[in-house]
């Protein structure tokens, strides 16, 4: 069965950034890497920093990625999905995407909530995956 999408999650300092990146050096596995950081918290921001960790993988021949300009703002859900939607398409696979520090993306993200409709296009020979960290709970 193909399994579309990881959620690795650990305690900060656990590993999972060198196990991400043991894993796909190991089985040669090309990726796009997006740390995620405050300011994607502006969908904007991160289609624009999604585009530039992209572009070494895709055809420098082809029309780039589209950006997240005001005029999608009112259909914002349905640019999620169909930027990635292009992007799988224009990807020679295998391929990883890897979204670092996902817990940076705000719980009212539309990001956020659109992850399901983006999971469910993810071709057979693709993965996502979510890095994120938590805090242990403060204990006395």
């Amino acid at each position: 069965d193909h399994e579309p999408a990881i959620w690795l999650t650990g305690s900060a300092g656990s590993g999972k950034t060198s196990l991400m990146v043991s894993y796909l050096k190991e089985k040669q596995i090309p990726a796009i890497w997006h740390q995620i950081d405050s300011g994607d918290r502006d969908p904007s921001n991160f289609f624009f920093y999604l585009n530039q960790a992209a572009a070494p993988l895709l055809n420098p021949k082809k029309p780039p990625l589209p950006l997240l300009t005001p005029e999608y703002l009112t259909g914002l859900d349905t640019f999620i999905v169909g930027y990635f939607e292009n992007l799988f398409q224009r990807l020679k696979p295998p391929r990883w995407i890897v979204l670092d520090n996902f817990q940076k993306i705000s719980n009212d993200s539309p990001l956020l909530q659109q992850m399901a409709s983006v999971i469910a296009l993810i071709p057979s020979d693709f993965k996502l995956v979510c890095r994120q960290f938590f805090r242990k709970p403060w204990r006395q």
